[in-house]
């Protein structure tokens, strides 16, 4: 499993590292450990959010509370951050995922996950020595699998069902419905990466959707611009039954593999200019959200953006005063 993580007996040495960890964990481990030797002043901070039903939701809080992923930047607004310094941190942090995340039991998997995933770790430091300020993200995306109601044996959902179908009464979502939209959504991914990679062979700016797009649509479409290396990696099954799942994945990864971009390189910036542009991003969220009444409809995002903006700011004068302490 990508996330699969050491047991709490595993966490007493810091520097032991199990055959079982998946990916998260041991880039985890490592970057500690690069951290740890480094002579910078870093702050190392995880979040999680899960894409449910076309939404957003933050995975670190049990009430599940509503994430916005910013139209601009697509990055999740509202989602609860914990500052990482330890394997005992991380085993915390992925206990918290695995018991907030959104399952179900199907006939084709006891505890199959009805939703997508993000895994986001966030790296701020500063370099004393050329007094410097950088950030990094790294973020494991665990994708919902395709599914098909025959191999269920639950109700095939159509469009118009769909249309039909009120997901804000209350009710329990029908298994067939949530398919549905985990199918739905990977087809729209899968769109935008062909929408990208004609935009590249053609030398035009790619720009993620907008309108008339998921949240994890807009996520994950940001990274396909060249601002992140991508990685993808296909949960395949040898055996006959499932021959339509794997033959799904392949042309999936394979329309996935046709996204070609110049990677944009990230540069650090010096300590005063990203202060300035911290403490101006924070003015004008600040004077964005006094402008609005809590009856607006885009009062939330303007909150989530004055807290995310806030939250920037904060570490990045830890870090200075670390530094000049």
């Amino acid at each position: 499993r990508a996330d699969s993580c050491c047991t709490s007996q595993d966490t007493n040495n810091e520097n032991t590292r199990e055959e079982g960890w998946g990916i998260f964990p041991r880039m985890y481990s490592d970057a500690i450990d690069i951290l740890k030797r480094s002579n910078r002043s870093y702050i190392l901070s995880a979040s999680a959010i899960e894409f449910y039903l076309g939404g957003c939701s933050d995975l670190l809080t049990p009430r599940a509370n509503v994430v916005q992923i910013d139209p601009d930047s697509s990055e999740p607004m509202g989602a609860t951050t914990m500052e990482m310094t330890s394997m005992a941190d991380l085993l915390r942090y992925l206990n918290l995922v695995r018991r907030n995340r959104t399952t179900r039991g199907t006939r084709m998997n006891a505890s199959s996950s009805r939703s997508h995933a993000a895994l986001i770790l966030t790296l701020r430091q500063v370099d004393a020595d050329v007094k410097t300020f950088s950030q990094t993200t790294f973020t494991l995306v665990d994708l919902g699998g395709a599914e098909r109601p025959t191999k269920t044996k639950e109700k095939r959902f159509t469009s118009a069902d769909m249309m039909l179908w009120d997901l804000s009464r209350g009710k329990e979502v029908p298994t067939g419905a949530q398919a549905y939209i985990i199918n739905w959504e990977l087809s729209m991914i899968a769109t935008e990466i062909a929408r990208a990679t004609e935009a590249h062979k053609k030398k035009r700016p790619y720009a993620p959707p907008r309108q008339l797009a998921t949240d994890a649509t807009r996520f994950l479409s940001s990274s396909f611009n060249g601002s992140a290396l991508m990685c993808l990696c296909l949960c395949l099954s040898p055996a006959n039954v499932n021959g339509w799942e794997t033959w799904f994945s392949l042309n999936w990864g394979e329309s996935v593999s046709r996204l070609s971009v110049d990677v944009k390189r990230q540069l650090p910036t010096s300590i005063s200019k990203a202060i300035s542009e911290a403490s101006k991003e924070v003015k004008e969220a600040a004077t964005d959200l006094a402008g609005a009444s809590k009856s607006n409809r885009f009062y939330a995002k303007r909150r989530f953006r004055l807290d995310t903006a806030n939250k920037k700011l904060r570490d990045l004068q830890a870090l200075v005063e670390e530094v000049s302490a």
